[in-house]
């Protein structure tokens, strides 16, 4: 656990030892059990977020994914039980198992036309979403009333 950090910018490259290194994930369990956590901002870049990389950041409310990222990992924003609000650009590809379990306050959800794999229970426990909306151009999913 990082403590209590309330608000986290991630950079688009570090330097180590005099060579410049890319960020291109978030790994499993990064930000696990930031209970203090309310917003992180992630850099164009970004490809992946891993198992449980923002899980039980009970205080995060609110995410917008960067359009490089293609996959959302197992459980990577469950129990963000304050998140109201997840911005998923084009170029998502692959949405993994409770990605958003227990999400309490997301009310909606809308999936990008690029979506092709969404496995199981990615909103279970999500008791106020009002509306799921498809991307009318995605080939795979469609929205139902």
């Amino acid at each position: 656990m990082i403590g209590n950090i309330t608000n986290v910018v991630i950079p688009s490259k570090i330097e180590n030892s005099g060579k410049e290194y890319s960020i291109t994930g978030i790994s499993n369990y990064a930000f696990n059990g930031c209970e203090s956590l309310k917003s992180i901002e992630l850099p164009e870049g970004i490809t992946s977020i891993g198992r449980a990389g923002f899980g039980y950041c009970i205080s995060l409310q609110n995410i917008e994914l960067p359009k490089s990222v293609i996959s959302i990992g197992i459980g990577a924003f469950a129990g963000c039980s304050e998140l109201k609000n997840i911005e998923m650009s084009e170029g998502l590809q692959n949405i993994y198992d409770e990605a958003f379990y227990g999400c309490s306050k997301l009310e909606s959800i809308n999936i990008p036309a690029s979506v092709t794999s969404i496995t199981n229970n990615i909103f279970s426990g999500c008791s106020s979403v009002k509306s799921i909306t498809v991307d009318e151009n995605n080939s795979v999913y469609d929205s139902r009333n």
